[in-house]
């Protein structure tokens, strides 16, 4: 395959942790990695040519906001929001109201069913993210505008018995999983009160955990790959918490805001590195940086453009989004350890909005959407 590159240029700027390493070391038996040590700032990083997807996933009506695979890499769902319409009838900028999500043979691209809830009109069905539970036995779907967590059959798409429990989640923020299944980790707040982090009992539908946060600015929210973490954006930092107790064991801050965008600094989206030595995080503006999770220092700025960050199950690589121009529709794939672009994935059209994508679980594919109605599966490492 010939091979073309172009040139990007990324800014790089290595902090230090807020706390000590002694204050932010975990406790879950993680020691020191040498991912810490000659970690460099970030130059120019070659790209190399981009391969066509190994599929294309058409046949959505909504806006494709969520992606992900199932914990056998069997199947992928894919759900999202129906795009508004102005006065005159005609598609603008807008989503919400309602919704669908579908799941797909992973391996043939064919569409198994599709769920799009009429059961009652009143209320809306927004699956705005929608992801297998740990077991793979059902799919679970939260809304653009916050409301209630809603568990389906994954093998039939049929409303899950018994349903889930009556849990409120945070508007346009994806609840999170325990490995085990156990439990769920998501935000809620009721009035002007600050935004708390629950932690329910997926069982009983209770209350294990309430963590109280110090800003209204809270996005995200990801329990470790050991399930005794929990971290979650706040405004500008990323904070880390013990699991069982919520003591707060480590703050990461450094995503700093730009004068010319209010918004600029928020964090958006959270991953832990398989080992769970690391976190990546990126805002709202799509800058990402990585962290480790063991001292709490920064080891890169992978720069501006990189948004929806996920670790590959080996560690060795991050797949993120990023930009061609004024068009986010590049699927990058970076070295984890330097934060190198190494491949860039072109196929989607130019739309930076409502971006997901995650590694298959053996590593050898990455599903993709990038705000439009496609979904697109890539071989990985490309051919």
């Amino acid at each position: 395959m010939r091979l073309a590159s172009i040139t990007l240029l990324l800014a790089s700027l290595i902090a230090g942790c807020q706390e000590s390493s002694k204050n932010n070391r975990p406790t879950d038996g993680t020691t020191q990695s040498d991912l810490t040590e000659g970690i460099v700032p970030i130059a120019e990083k070659p790209v190399t040519a981009q391969p066509s997807p190994a599929l294309t996933l058409r046949g959505h009506t909504c806006i494709v906001t969520s992606v992900g695979f199932s914990p056998d890499g069997k199947r992928i769902v894919s759900g999202g929001l129906d795009q508004g319409k102005d006065a005159e009838g005609k598609p603008n900028n807008s989503l919400g109201g309602s919704g669908e999500f579908k799941v797909w043979d992973a391996a043939t691209g064919h569409e198994l069913f599709t769920v799009r809830d009429k059961r009652a009109p009143e209320i809306a069905f927004e699956p705005r993210w929608v992801s297998f539970t740990p077991d793979g036995e059902q799919i679970a779907t939260s809304g653009y505008g916050g409301g209630p967590l809603r568990l389906w059959d994954a093998a039939t798409g049929q409303p899950a018995d018994p349903p889930a429990p009556q849990l409120l989640v945070v508007g346009d923020m994806p609840v999170s999983y325990s490995p085990d299944g156990k439990r769920i980790a998501c935000f809620f707040h009721v009035g002007n009160d600050l935004p708390s982090l629950k932690v329910w009992d997926t069982t009983t539908g209770k209350y294990e955990l309430t963590i109280k946060t110090d800003n209204k600015s809270v996005t995200c929210v990801s329990f470790s790959p050991s399930g005794k973490r929990i971290a979650y954006g706040e405004s500008d930092t990323v904070k880390v918490c013990d699991a069982e107790t919520g003591k707060v064991l480590s703050t990461f801050k450094g995503h700093q805001k730009q004068a010319h965008r209010s918004r600029d600094g928020q964090i958006k989206r959270l991953s832990f590195s398989p080992d769970g030595r690391r976190i990546a995080s990126a805002t709202t503006t799509f800058t990402l940086k990585v962290w480790d999770t063991v001292t709490g220092r920064e080891l890169y700025d992978a720069g501006p453009g990189n948004h929806s960050p996920a670790f590959s199950p080996d560690g060795k690589w991050i797949v993120t989004g990023g930009p061609d121009g004024d068009d986010y529709d590049l699927v990058l794939v970076l070295d984890a350890k330097t934060g190198k672009i190494t491949f860039a994935l072109r196929g989607h059209s130019g739309n930076n909005s409502f971006t997901s994508m995650s590694f298959s679980p053996d590593g050898s594919r990455i599903v993709s959407c990038t705000g439009s109605k496609v979904v697109e599966v890539w071989e990985f490492p490309p051919k």
